[in-house]
């Protein structure tokens, strides 16, 4: 009954924030994480906290059963994908790699490909694109300090790796949902709901 009432009340404080597709992966991308953030820019704080408290007792009924499960079997490879993770602001290579996971690089790189369905230094460069996104959404420093931050090298080649990942430039990304994200920030802060 409790639940049943948590769930209204979510329904009723987030009007039009149902999911639209039953596929979870469909909500896997970083494009659909930019826009969750844009959508919870507009909410005003009480109700994105009261959101987030009745998220966490339902969520919770679920918890006391769950097992964590990994899609990466072979622990070499969970162990660079933690590596790649933990240092993805530093130049990363299949040399390193393949060291951490005591292989050849050959061997290595089948490896990776079959755990992960991506060559290596294409799954470097996607989580590095995907914390650029982050940051230029989180912070104001320039796409040139981004780039260095990442050790991507030349603004030239991070702004090209960037458009391949998102199919737009990194200052057209941040002036996108930066301006969305103000004009949402203001029409909250404005308004009388406390």
């Amino acid at each position: 009954m409790l639940d049943t009432l948590l769930v209204d009340r979510l329904l009723k404080i987030n009007p039009n924030r149902q999911l639209k597709n039953i596929d979870p992966d469909t909500y896997n991308t970083t494009s659909s994480l930019s826009q969750s953030i844009a959508e919870n820019n507009k909410i005003p704080m009480y109700l994105l906290m009261e959101t987030q408290a009745i998220l966490n007792i339902l969520v919770s009924r679920f918890l006391k059963d769950a097992i964590v499960k990994s899609k990466i079997k072979d622990p070499r490879i969970k162990k660079c994908l933690q590596y790649i993770h933990e240092n993805i602001n530093k130049q990363i290579t299949i040399s390193q790699l393949k060291d951490i996971s005591c292989t050849s690089e050959d061997h290595f790189a089948r490896l990776f490909k079959k755990e992960t369905s991506y060559a290596p230094i294409k799954y470097i460069q996607v989580k590095k694109m995907e914390r650029a996104q982050l940051l230029l959404l989180t912070t104001d420093m320039s796409i040139g300090e981004i780039a260095i931050k990442l050790s991507i090298g030349s603004s030239p080649y991070f702004n090209r790796l960037f458009q391949q990942h998102t199919n737009m430039t990194p200052r057209k990304y941040r002036d996108l949902y930066r301006s969305a994200n103000a004009s949402n920030y203001s029409l909250s802060n404005n308004s009388n709901d406390f």
